[in-house]
């Protein structure tokens, strides 16, 4: 007779439950969720094994796993080995197939036959686009002039380190890269304070998370590896989430307190928190006496001026919660302030961000486990030969923020060429879209179109951008699925790492690596240019990481290729306060709270808070107008993906609800949007969620170039899908940068976002 203990039962009633599971989600789909990078085909059931690369369709970098079939790419899932995102993926990452397989593509070089902008091209070979583009730069070259010619691309490590050295053997000081983590405005002000460009805010570790005008569920430049790590810290900390922003955001929506500011007034009201905190003897007196340029004596001195009740006339936020909240940052530890550009985007930009940088310093929470963090990543290395450094000038360079921004801002670039102060003679642009993207966007595309100012402009990208649709040529580039790049992203478990960028399919059409296009050319000029790029592409990549000998010893790029990351797990993951050991990157090895270099140039050296007088709202009928970013597209890159276009492609204005009333508006009226620049109709969406001297507007739509689908327009193909796009009538919606004026911050250089 068999024998039934309970153990065999429940062993029994476990193996049932299983196989009953298994028959009713499949098999597949448990061996799935039990083991990240491998995936079960749903019609052959063959087994895919992901190949780890990292995504590149947003700043964050995040890991990804690529699964392909019968050397198709048919699915993207997040890298569970990579630090920053662990496993975790958006609809960005996602879309990354709708990119790689754009019916409207650009895999082949184009030549224009027409007028700039009139949309007619024909197919040329490499080797004829090659000699076209190498006899103009030969002529600048022969007639000593090597400075006219100007490259621009958004930088990753790998971007700026190929056309740096590219720019450096031609003899021309212009090459201008673009930093992904920060605008102008933040990165000269991080800079000038504690010598770094960003801060990477240890979140996970957080008690208290005060935000200023920072949307991390949504737009953060750190993406999903930033807002995973707040909602762990809401979960596992029980932290605090506190938000004060014109706008009621994802975040905002989801904090603990939300804060309708005025506009432009978020610094007084940092320093209000500051003078507190001060005041009730609840600052950290240690770090400001040992780590700081100056005294509690001479900080509370300067901060007297800006009072809770001061800051309440001006900001609209009440006396006795900036007082509270006060309180709880300095003592609810550790606690971080994070800026993010709705207040870094403006004419005060650059002393907005010193406020916030100054709240985390004054409690000692810079550099700490829950804080204000040093970013952690590696650098890469030029290989061997070096160029030389050009020795011819560069007049696009014109204030005095160039030696600490260490890159011209885009408005600076924008006047330099159409100033003619910068004369070119050749413009290359890679993967960049300044035509779209830049403020007065009328004017910048007046100036690619004027073949006096830019006699020759090529473009190299994957996509017929608004920029790329104004070039003489345009070179087909690899998608960053079809090409190897190396990163090393800011780092969120304090351990500095590498992560790799890998081909999951071969290049599409006639699409090639920008070291490789780089390459060819270089080829073509001249021997002495030739010689810096006679290595592979993987040859240069495993020598531009040579330096770090243990990822060198493990491999080099033939590990990164396997594992898809790197990180020296020797190194203490505890490692905080570097600060102490070898002090920050400023002049005088301190955080630098009184700024030397700005009393030089005659700007205030401390803190402050600077009016903006076109936001006083002296007119009824003006508002500060707010454009904002989505989680959803990626600046203007993303437009043209099937998925993204399906979630966002119009952009109704937002306008509070009582404002709305007065004006007898309900959702969906047009209303126009006016600027010193011209006029825009567009349709509203009334909302609570919104302070009533703004109005609100996303970006990244209306788009009149990129393909049918940014334009929100059906047409036949290969993909049945793009003859169904259900949204054509309801439009793509308005291009905001039209009726944006191009103003800055004088010391920063970067953009003013908002329009009075």
């Amino acid at each position: 007779m068999a024998r039934f203990s309970r153990r065999t039962i429940i062993k029994g009633g476990l193996a049932s439950a299983f196989f009953a599971i298994g028959a009713k989600i499949g098999i597949g789909s448990i061996i799935e969720k039990l083991t990240p990078g491998i995936n079960i085909a749903r019609t052959s059931r063959r087994l895919r094994n992901g190949i780890p690369t990292t995504c590149s369709n947003c700043p964050a970098e995040c890991g990804i796993y690529g699964f392909t079939d019968y050397g198709r790419l048919v699915k993207i899932e997040g890298f569970d080995g990579n630090p920053n995102n662990m496993g975790k993926t958006c609809s960005k990452g996602e879309a990354g197939l709708d990119m790689l397989y754009d019916e409207e593509r650009v895999l082949t070089p184009l030549k224009r036959v027409g007028a700039r902008g009139e949309g007619k091209w024909e197919s040329i070979s490499w080797k004829e686009a090659i000699e076209e583009i190498t006899y103009r730069l030969k002529e600048l070259k022969m007639k000593e002039m090597p400075e006219q010619l100007v490259f621009e691309c958004e930088a990753s490590l790998t971007t700026e380190l190929i056309v740096k050295r590219f720019m450096n053997a031609f003899g021309s000081p212009n090459a201008i890269t673009h930093s992904k983590y920060g605008n102008e405005n933040k990165i000269v002000a991080q800079r000038l304070t504690w010598g770094e460009d960003f801060e990477v805010p240890d979140v996970e570790n957080s008690k208290y998370i005060l935000l200023f005008g920072s949307n991390p569920y949504e737009s953060h430049t750190f993406f999903i590896n930033l807002a995973k790590r707040i909602a762990s810290a809401r979960t596992e900390n029980y932290a605090k989430l506190v938000t004060i922003d014109v706008r009621m955001t994802q975040t905002s929506g989801k904090s603990d307190e939300w804060y309708p500011i005025r506009p432009g007034t978020d610094a007084f009201v940092a320093l209000a928190i500051c003078n507190v905190i001060m005041r009730e003897g609840i600052a950290d007196i240690e770090f400001i006496e040992n780590h700081t340029n100056v005294t509690p004596k001479m900080l509370s001195e300067h901060l007297k001026y800006y009072t809770p009740e001061m800051a309440e006339q001006i900001s609209g936020i009440y006396v006795a919660d900036i007082v509270r909240v006060a309180r709880e940052f300095a003592t609810f530890k550790p606690s971080v302030a994070i800026s993010g550009g709705g207040i870094t985007k403006h004419k005060n930009g650059v002393y907005s961000e010193r406020c916030i940088t100054l709240l985390n310093a004054i409690t000692g929470n810079i550099d700490t486990k829950g804080g204000y963090c040093i970013p952690r990543r590696f650098a890469l290395q030029d290989p061997v030969p070096l160029p030389n450094e050009p020795i011819a000038d560069s007049n696009i360079y014109y204030s005095k923020n160039d030696s600490v921004l260490e890159h011209a801002s885009r408005a600076e670039i924008i006047d330099a060429v159409k100033s003619r102060r910068q004369k070119v003679g050749v413009y290359i642009s890679y993967e960049y879209n300044p035509v779209y993207s830049s403020p007065d966007s009328e004017d910048t595309a007046k100036l690619f179109k004027d073949e006096d100012i830019i006699p020759f402009f090529v473009a190299i990208d994957s996509y017929m951008t608004e920029t790329a649709a104004l070039a003489d040529i345009i070179l087909p580039s690899a998608t960053y699925l079809e090409r190897r790049e190396l990163f090393s992203p800011p780092s969120f478990s304090m351990v500095p790492f590498v992560s790799f960028s890998q081909p999951i399919i071969e290049p599409l059409g006639k699409s090639k690596s920008i070291y490789n296009i780089i390459k060819e050319i270089s080829k073509k000029i001249d021997p002495n240019i030739k010689k810096y790029f006679k290595m592979s592409e993987d040859n240069f990549l495993q020598a531009s990481i040579s330096h770090i000998s243990e990822l060198s010893d493990a491999g080099g790029i033939y590990y990164l290729m396997g594992h898809g990351y790197w990180f020296d797990t020797k190194m203490n993951q505890s490692l905080y306060k570097l600060f102490e050991r070898k002090g920050f990157n400023t002049p005088s090895g301190k955080f630098e709270i009184y700024s030397e270099r700005l009393r030089e140039e005659g700007h205030d050296p401390m803190p402050v808070y600077v009016p903006m007088e076109e936001f006083s709202m002296k007119n009824r009928n003006a508002f500060v107008l707010v454009p904002f970013k989505t989680n959803v597209h990626t600046a203007d890159r993303t437009a043209n993906s099937l998925l993204l276009s399906e979630i966002l492609h119009n952009n109704p204005l937002w306008i509070n609800a009582g404002i709305a009333r007065e004006y007898g508006l309900q959702d969906d009226d047009k209303v126009e949007i006016s600027s010193k620049l011209g006029r825009i109709e567009t349709k509203v969406r009334i909302t609570q969620g919104i302070h009533p001297n703004v109005v609100a507007i996303a970006t990244n739509c209306g788009h009149w170039q990129f393909g049918h689908i940014a334009q929100a327009k059906s047409f036949e193909s290969n993909n049945a899908k793009t003859s169904h796009v259900w949204w054509e009538d309801e439009g793509n919606g308005i291009h905001i940068n039209k009726i944006i004026p191009a103003s800055i911050d004088v010391i920063g250089g970067g953009r003013d976002g908002w329009i009075p």
